[in-house]
């Protein structure tokens, strides 16, 4: 599978997402979303395809593309990946979020699990991606790499993770929170541009990491402390008369995700021919699974211990969401409990 491929598949399933959107948030947020979306997406793939003149960073180009397509298209190309990972990973995050009681509708939960979900997602195309050639790391980062297949190292996935989580959380704060009427909203996006400027001013390895770890205690500190609730004006969209199609609308980011499963399937098995890169599919495919109402949990917990029993170390990637999530289920519950008891 080519990269002119990669793009058609990458188009289409943004195309579903943004339609989806515009049915279930309306046109204010669904505008604002895949704009900004694209607008980081761009910013930091032209930083990574041209490079930094004047930085400290220790990696300036972390990867090589190959050059068999212009370098414009590289950029469109993996920026539409990018506004396609951030929304798949509110939808999904949000859906989690759903099935925890004390942390429904909080948008702090949400922006973790949407790090996780894109963390998940990165594991799986990253090891797809420098197998079969779409993209090559120029160096290695050896941190619990046991635990990763494919060759895939733990810099790529937290890069995900902390990219996608500075890009979600001013957009969910100033968009869709109790601070959309305020008028310094826009002191959130310091919160991305502290990241960059870390990385660039600074240095990427060191400083990055404790920038990184620091903001890491912070959330999880905030979202159990002070989860937040969202706040935007519902938006009621147009009834769809025909059932079918309403519920297609609805079904659409699992459809993409299932899309983008079976694309990384194809390609693992047919073009690379690996079955262990199969592996790293795995915390996605948990993650989709804890995000559906309609199945139990014991399900998910079932399939998680048969997947440590049958893997090793090399299921702890799937292992560990599931885990966060009973962790909060269970410290949701005794919030709960301890709020009532507070309560006169």
């Amino acid at each position: 599978m080519n990269t002119l491929q990669l793009f058609f598949f990458s188009s289409t399933g943004l195309i579903l997402l943004i339609i989806h959107s515009y049915h279930k948030r309306g046109f204010r947020i669904t505008f604002n979303f895949f704009l900004f979306s694209f607008i980081a997406g761009m910013r930091k793939e032209a930083g990574t395809f041209l490079g930094t003149p004047i930085s400290k960073m220790k990696y300036p180009t972390p990867f090589v593309h190959p050059n068999d397509y212009p370098l414009a298209f590289s950029v469109v190309n993996t920026t539409i990946g990018w506004m396609l990972a951030f929304y798949l990973s509110w939808y999904i995050a949000e859906k989690i979020t759903d099935k925890l009681p004390y942390f429904k509708g909080k948008i702090l939960p949400t922006l973790f699990f949407s790090g996780l979900v894109v963390a998940a997602l990165s594991y799986a195309i990253e090891a797809t991606a420098i197998n079969i050639g779409w993209w090559k790391w120029v160096f290695f980062d050896k941190h619990f790499s046991d635990f990763l297949v494919g060759g895939v190292h733990l810099f790529a996935l937290s890069a995900w993770f902390y990219f996608t989580v500075h890009f979600l959380a001013p957009f969910l704060l100033i968009e869709c929170s109790d601070f959309r009427k305020a008028g310094w909203r826009c002191l959130f996006f310091l919160i991305p541009f502290l990241r960059t400027c870390t990385m660039i001013f600074l240095g990427s390895d060191l400083p990055r990491m404790l920038y990184e770890f620091a903001f890491f205690i912070l959330l999880v500190a905030l979202m159990i402390s002070n989860p937040l609730d969202f706040n935007y004006p519902e938006f009621r969209s147009r009834i769809i008369k025909r059932r079918f199609i309403a519920k297609l609308i609805e079904a659409l980011p699992l459809i993409v995700s299932l899309l983008i499963l079976l694309v990384l399937i194809f390609v693992d098995l047919v073009k690379v021919g690996d079955a262990s890169l199969l592996i790293s599919l795995l915390p996605l495919v948990l993650l989709i699974m804890l995000s559906l109402r309609s199945l139990s949990l014991w399900l998910v917990i079932l399939f998680m211990a048969i997947l440590g029993l049958v893997f090793g170390k090399v299921a702890m990637p799937a292992v560990i969401p599931v885990l966060v999530f009973l962790f909060l289920s269970v410290l949701g519950k005794l919030l709960n409990i301890q709020q009532k008891t507070a309560t006169p």
